[in-house]
């Protein structure tokens, strides 16, 4: 089986021209492309060649290139095209589009002086330093200069003009790259070429520390000058280098913890193309120019002033013989000598195997001298051994080619052990780690001699308490506790114990509890022990408990393969000339460095459930523990359980390179376990060394700021441009183990917040068939809908009578003559393929019409027409709120919400009223947005209760968020996806609420903004949420061999107007709704009405239109009932009641009002309004009151009497008079 992994999304179909020139070559691509790849062309007028080279190992063209505009370069525009055999593979594209819109100067005005001293300024120094120039080019459009190192860099540093994406800005900058005393530090700084500001900086210096939350950001730099080595060897089979010898921990140890030093003679002869004329040559010629830790490849040298400058370095004479002294218990400034040779051993161990898998000259390796191969010379590795600038850490400063990179080994104080050392014999003299107890004193330090005891196990009573007393009790492990042992010998008079261990295990702490102990206890090996007792009696030594010792890093050979890795991994990543492509939050340079560390010290006893720690040794731990990372590394899940959803709650970059170290450690244990190991790293043929091809080969395909995603595929491509894809399978299985499979997503690799894992593998790499339904997500009614059916043969033998049937979802018809394969009938089509062969795929495709389906319905709306009505406004931080605006709307004159993006911080919030959903809720909304991108935006939550809120983006299934937001001054928006940047007008978004189902909710948009740029803002307009119809149906395919497969596709039917209306229920079809039913929709369904004026729905005679009744009854819908009816007699000076009993009173149009009728008070009466008897009161029928009429039809004022025509009874309730 064969998968084909695409990589880009828009590839020619036709052959580049051949590698031609490399600038043609990018240009017709571009010019082929350019459309579908969101450019003009204007925006592909200029492209600038970084780098390009073949690999070897691949035959791969890689070609890396920047936009250019005037000859000067754009940052952060990447890109890289791939060829094999004269077709493109793979395209990484980071080009702006209409670039030259964005352009603020295209000349200076501040000088190259002046920029530089903004730099230091901003770095904490005061001045520029002695200045000398050391090249300049005045006709370059760059204005490129160099200047020698001085007060304030270590190293030579130069300065040229680019074009700095800022905001919506290109800003012209001057780009320094210099290596600072003050901060001690490798910069690349970015300085506004017309207001002398300091727009950016970017370190260079990638650390590796015991407290791994720090993140130096590492941005896009440009290719420094090439100092291009004249020297062409010729004749390298026959020219020999000079015997040379190094006695150092060699691999594949990790440290001290699992190997000891050897005398490695001539080791550059395993790699003879790599080092042609050893290590400590590099004039190309026979014989040495160096006797110190000096040659083509690197320096290693003493750096304990912390200077970087020429440190001391041991010399090995004519003979070039390394050998010295090592013990780790030592000081580490006394077997300096011993340290710089193993950093010079490694160093270049580094360089020759890794030039084999293609980590070579054209590739920008570390060589003083490229011996005519291609790429920059002149920069070997710095190594600095005992670094004085700091302790605890390592780091690695790697600028472009050409320029030398520089490693810093510091010492580790982080560690405590417990230590006996060997006072005499002197044979015996040394010290050895040990375990130490949880009972007794935590830190003593104790010498004596050593006494054993009787009986042996310590378990009773000692009876040799003469012998102990005063001394320290040796005794051996097994038939007791330890407390008892210890307390045992304590009650002889001894002043410490030491346990021998009685299996090969190594010693451990001891457990137990006992306060009554006041001696310290240790345990020793018992390899260890057997040896002091053939010396006993005359075995004098200190046992000491926590004590604090130096390590240096400098034997730690996995932390020095880990900081060479993350050269390697920055010069292949985007090419030589660019440094900065491992910046962004998701890059995963730390994982490769660790894996770097692993692969090369793998032993032939290890299995991939074994545990490998990183910087145990420095800790003061065990091999297989944590070291530096949360957890050690192995193929055990139960042990190292990380998956790609652990890298947005682990730290960055530590933690999310150890996730992504533990999937490349999967891989190769199952390249191993297909393959087999082999120990021999530079030529063997074993699963370890097919993984060390494909690392190297896939960091030269991944883009610049790449993701997990990213760096899994340029694997997998790495798989087909080495193997065919031979393992493409394998591959995929190791990657979804750990959550990185076929259905993962990686979202933006600027965040570790927004991506997907899981842990399936694609359907290629399964013995099935399958079947794959496509559609589009929305459709509007009305239109039609084309559907894809495509069904693969992925077993190893071919399918006969294969039978794929789909039935067309319900009230929708086929497109006539949209059906390319199969025939229909009732609605149910049927294609007969026939024989499926293996890796062979069938494709059919057909459309329905919808004009009998109904729109999803609305359940909420609000077209901004209402003010606050339905939200809440409230401020994080700021003033700048959400205001409705007339300026912006989505449709014609009408308003929209609008918050600014503002210049300081700002934190809006803009909150509905509670929300009904209903069983297939979808969020909809319009908006048009312009931010400062990747700084500023806006997000979208949802909440049951009005105070915790979630963030809706990963439910955005159309428009969601574009952007991740940076660390910034703004702590409510940091690191989160929003929509950012600008959506050029207004775009609508779609988020599914399905979690939220017949639910109550709030929904809340969210705006923040840093205390920097401003832009235009945030534009948001008709708000709805609907309860979705969904188009949905499922086909199926079946065999002759029994297979049967399924495939589903849903499509949501969105309403087809943008301003929608409210409609009634007309239950009783008189055409006058129910206002208490009702529904939003863009058109009126059937047994609804646009209006709501019935007062009952339920009888169609009554209604607005209906004539009024002398009933009881308002028939006309009209708050009135019986107006007209005769119940009232007006004339002359009374008032009449004919027929008003006590249960019902009618008259409403002449007597209506809210005052009350009181006993012997005058009142007025206005016509209309209602009359309310005191409560305990009726009139009887056909009472008369003496009034005063003023207008019997308009206003009456009564004076009640009591007389006998007016009869007032108490009664049981309140009456009313209507």
């Amino acid at each position: 089986m064969r998968f084909i992994l695409v990589i880009v999304l828009f590839l020619s179909t036709n052959s580049i021209f051949g590698q031609q020139d490399a600038e043609n070559t990018v240009r017709a691509y571009l010019d082929t492309n350019f459309i579908e790849l969101g450019l003009n062309r204007d925006d592909i007028s200029e492209v600038f060649i970084t780098d390009e080279y073949t690999s070897v190992k691949s035959g791969v063209y890689h070609i890396y290139f920047k936009q250019a505009f005037g000859g000067i370069q754009l940052e952060s525009t990447n890109s890289a095209l791939h060829l094999k055999d004269n077709e493109v593979i793979s395209f990484n594209q980071g080009f702006i589009n209409n670039h030259s819109d964005k352009i603020n100067a295209s000349e200076a005005s501040l000088s190259h002086e002046d920029a530089f001293l903004s730099a230091m300024i901003h770095l904490g120094n005061n001045e520029t330093g002695t200045l000398r120039l050391l090249e300049q080019n005045s006709d370059r459009p760059d204005k490129f200069r160099r200047y020698d190192q001085n007060e304030v860099s270590h190293d030579a540093f130069t300065i040229k003009l680019v074009y700095l994406p800022s905001g919506k800005n290109i800003l012209l900058s001057y780009e320094i790259a210099v290596h600072d005393r003050a901060t001690n530090k490798w910069w690349q700084i970015f300085v506004d070429a017309v207001t002398g500001e300091v727009l950016e900086k970017v370190c260079w210096t990638l650390e590796c520390h015991s407290n791994h939350d720090e993140d130096l950001n590492h941005k896009n730099p440009e290719i420094w000058t090439k100092n291009i080595w004249s020297v062409v060897k010729s004749g390298l089979a026959n020219s020999p280098a000079m015997a040379s010898s190094y006695n150092v921990l060699s691999f594949p140890f990790m440290s001290p913890l699992d190997g000891t030093r050897t005398l490695e003679s001539d080791p550059w002869n395993a790699a003879s193309n790599a080092s042609p004329y050893g290590w400590h040559d590099t004039d190309g010629s026979a014989g040495n120019e160096f006797t110190i830790t000096r040659g083509n490849n690197v320096h290693a040298q003493e750096d304990r002033n912390g200077d970087n400058g020429t440190g001391y370095s041991p010399d090995g004479g004519t003979g070039l013989v390394f050998d010295y002294t090592f013990d780790e218990h030592d000081d580490p400034v006394d077997y300096q000598d011993a340290a710089i040779t193993n950093l010079f051993y490694w160093n270049n161990i580094m360089h020759d195997v890794w030039y084999q898998y293609g980590f070579d000259e054209s590739a920008g390796n570390f060589q003083s001298n490229n011996y005519g191969n291609g790429g920059s010379g002149n920069d070997y590795v710095l190594a600095d051994a005992q670094d004085g600038s700091g302790n605890n850490n390592a780091n690695f400063s790697t600028p472009p080619d050409g320029s030398k990179p520089r490693m810093q080994m510091f010492e580790w104080s982080s560690a405590t052990y417990n230590l006996v050392n060997i006072n005499s014999p002197v044979n015996l003299e040394r010290y050895y780690g040990c375990g130490g107890a949880d009972f007794g004193p935590a830190d003593n330090t104790i010498t004596g001699n050593l006494v054993l005891a009787t009986p042996l196990d310590g378990c009773n009573t000692l009876t040799n308490p003469g012998a102990i007393n005063g001394n320290i009790a040796l005794i051996d492990r097994g038939s007791c506790n330890f407390t008892v042992k210890v307390k045992n010998a304590q009650d002889a008079g001894a002043v410490a114990a030491v346990i021998c261990q009685n299996t090969v295990d190594p010693p451990f702490t001891m457990g137990g509890t006992d306060a009554s102990i006041t001696i310290p206890s240790i345990m020793i090996s018992k390899l260890n022990c057997d040896s002091i007792k053939a010396y006993l009696p005359g075995v004098n030594i200190t046992l000491d408990r926590n004590s604090p010792v130096l390590k240096d890093s400098d034997f730690e050979n996995g932390v020095i393969i880990h900081e060479y890795g993350h050269g390697i991994s920055i010069r292949l990543t985007g090419g030589p000339a660019s440094s900065s492509c491992l910046n962004n939050d998701e890059q995963m340079g730390e994982g490769w460095s660790d894996w770097f560390g692993l692969v090369m010290t793998m032993q032939d006893s290890d299995i991939g459930l074994s545990t490998r720690g990183m910087g145990s040794y420095l800790l003061g731990e065990a091999l297989n523990d944590d070291g530096i990372r949360q957890h050690p590394y192995t193929t055990d899940l139960n042990v190292n359980p990380h998956t790609y959803g652990d890298i947005s709650a682990v730290s960055i970059p530590h933690g999310v390179g150890s996730v992504w170290s533990a999937m490349l450690w999967e891989m190769t244990w199952a390249l191993i376990d297909q393959y087999g190991w082999d120990s021999n790293l530079y030529s063997g043929t074993g699963g370890n060394n097919m993984a060390m091809e494909l690392v190297i080969e896939a960091l030269k395909l991944q883009p610049c700021s790449p993701g997990f995603i990213d760096g899994r595929d340029a694997i997998l491509q790495a798989d087909q441009n080495l193997n065919g894809g031979a393992n493409e399978c394998l591959i995929w299985e190791a990657f979804a183990k750990r959550g990185l499979g076929f259905s993962a997503s990686q979202g933006s690799s600027a965040s570790v917040n927004d991506g997907i894992e899981a842990f399936d593998t694609p359907p290629s790499c399964l013995d099935t068939i399958v079947i794959t339904k496509t559609a589009g997500s929305i459709i509007e009614s009305g239109t039609d809908l084309s559907y894809v059916l495509t069904v693969s043969n992925y077993y190893d033998t071919d399918l006969t009578n294969v039978i794929i049937k789909d039935t067309l979802p319900l009230n929708t018809s086929l497109v006539p003559g949209s059906l390319s394969c199969g025939t229909i009938n009732n609605n149910i089509i049927t294609i007969n393929v026939g024989t499926l062969n293996v890796d062979s795929t069938v494709t059919c495709d057909y459309a329905i019409e919808t004009d009998n389906i109904e729109n999803s319905m609305i359940s909420f709306f609000d077209g901004v027409e209402n003010g606050t009505t339905n939200w809440t406004i409230s401020s994080g931080q700021g003033t700048d709120i959400f205001t409705t605006s007339t300026a912006n709307p989505f449709n014609g004159t009408s308003t929209s919400w609008f918050v600014p993006n503002v210049g300081p911080n700002n934190s809006q919030y803009l909150a509905s009223g509670l929300i009904q959903l209903g069983a297939e809720p979808v969020l909809t909304f319009w908006h048009d947005y312009d931010t400062e991108a990747n700084w500023d935006g806006g997000m979208v939550e949802i909440s049951t209760d009005g105070s915790s809120w979630t963030d809706l983006g990963p439910s955005f299934f159309v428009n969601g968020y574009n952007g991740v937001l940076g660390n910034s001054s703004n702590n409510d928006i940091d690191n989160r996806p929003a929509f950012t940047g600008d959506s050029n007008g207004y775009i609508e978004s779609f988020a599914d609420l399905g979690n939220y189902a017949n639910s109550t909710v709030y929904i809340r948009f969210f705006f923040g903004s840093d205390n920097n740029t401003f832009e235009t803002g945030w534009y948001i307009d008709n708000i709805s949420v609907l309860d979705a119809n969904y188009l949905s149906n499922t086909a199926y395919v079946t065999s002759a061999q029994g297979d049967l497969a399924f495939s589903s596709a849903t499509t949501l039917v969105r309403i087809d107007c943008n301003t929608p209306m409210t409609v009634y229920q007309d239950f009783d079809m008189d055409s006058f709704g129910d206002a208490s039913v009702y529904q939003t929709t863009c058109s009126i369904p059937p047994g609804y009405v646009g209006n709501f004026l019935d007062c009952d729905d339920n009888d169609s005679s009554i209604n607005p239109a209906a004539a009024e009744l002398c009933d009881g009854i308002d028939n006309n819908c009209n708050a009135h009932i019986d107006e007209g009816c005769s119940v009232i007699e007006c004339e002359g000076d009374s008032l009449t009641i004919n027929t008003i009993s006590m249960d019902e009173y009618n008259a409403k149009d002449y007597i209506n009002s809210d005052a009350t009728i009181i006993t012997g008070q005058d009142i007025l009466f206005t016509a209309g309004d209602e009359m309310e008897l005191l409560s305990g009161f009726e009139v009887e029928t056909g009472s008369v009151f003496e009034a005063l009429i003023e207008d019997c039809t308009t206003v009456l004022k009564i004076q009640i009497d009591q007389n006998p025509n007016a009869v007032m009874k108490e009664g049981p309730r309140k009456d009313k008079m209507r």
